[in-house]
C-alpha cells in the first residue's frame, strides 16, 4: 500500500469519526443533558464498579485500584461527551489535562493486555447501558465500542467467552448436579435456552 493510499484511508477514518462525534454531540444538545450530569453518572459507575469512592477519586491517593478508576473515568467521559474538553474532564478528578491524556492512553493499554481491567471497563459500560438515565445510554456506547482497537475486542471477545463459561458451570451446578438432568425440566431448558441466546449475541 503507498503512501498516498495510506493517507487517504486516515484521512476517511477521521472524517468518519469526526462525523459521529458531531453525531454526539447534537444529540446530546438535543436532549439538553449537560455535561455535569454526564460526569456525575460515569462517576457513580466507575466508583461502584472499582470499589472506590468519588473522594478517592479526586483525592491525592496512589492506591492501584483508584488509578485504574481514573483511567476508566477519563476514557468514558472522554468518549461520551464530544464536547468536553480535557481540561474539563482534568478540573473534575482536580487534576490537569496532560493527567487526562495520559490516562486516556493507558486505559486503552489495559483494555488490551489486563483481562481484569478490560472485564471491569466492560461493565462500567455495560451498567451505562442499563443505568436509570435512558438518554445517557443511548449516547453511543455503540460507536465507542466501534472504535475499539482489534485487540481490545479480542480482549472484550475473551471476557463474554469467561461470563458464558461460568454462567454454564452455575447452571450445571445449581440445576444437573443438585437435581440431577431432566430434559423435561422447564428451569433447565430455560437456562440453557439463554445460554445459547448470549452465545449467538456474541457471535459463539
Amino acid at each position: 500500500m503507498s503512501s498516498r493510499q495510506r493517507r487517504a484511508i486516515a484521512k476517511q477514518k477521521i472524517e468518519r469519526e469526526r462525523q459521529q462525534l458531531l453525531a454526539m454531540s447534537t444529540q446530546i444538545r438535543l436532549k439538553s443533558i449537560s455535561s455535569k450530569e454526564l460526569y456525575e453518572s460515569v462517576m457513580v459507575t466507575v466508583c461502584e464498579v472499582f470499589d472506590v469512592t468519588p473522594e478517592c477519586m479526586v483525592g491525592e491517593s496512589k492506591l492501584k485500584s483508584i488509578y485504574f478508576a481514573r483511567h476508566a473515568y477519563c476514557h468514558l467521559v472522554s468518549s461520551l461527551d464530544p464536547s468536553a474538553s480535557l481540561g474539563s474532564i482534568g478540573r473534575s478528578l482536580n487534576r490537569n489535562h496532560s493527567t487526562v491524556i495520559n490516562s486516556i492512553r493507558k486505559c486503552n493499554n489495559l483494555r488490551e493486555t489486563d483481562y481484569s481491567y478490560a472485564t471491569q471497563f466492560e461493565r462500567c459500560v455495560d451498567k451505562l447501558v442499563e443505568g436509570k438515565s435512558q438518554d445517557i445510554q443511548r449516547f453511543k456506547v455503540s460507536q465507542m465500542q466501534n472504535r475499539a482497537t482489534q485487540r481490545q475486542r479480542e480482549m472484550q471477545r475473551a471476557v463474554s467467552a469467561v461470563e458464558l463459561v461460568s454462567e454454564f458451570i452455575k447452571v450445571w451446578d445449581n440445576q444437573i448436579l443438585s437435581e440431577g438432568f431432566n430434559k423435561d425440566s422447564k428451569a433447565i431448558v430455560a437456562a440453557f435456552n439463554d445460554l445459547r441466546t448470549k452465545a449467538a449475541q456474541h457471535g459463539f
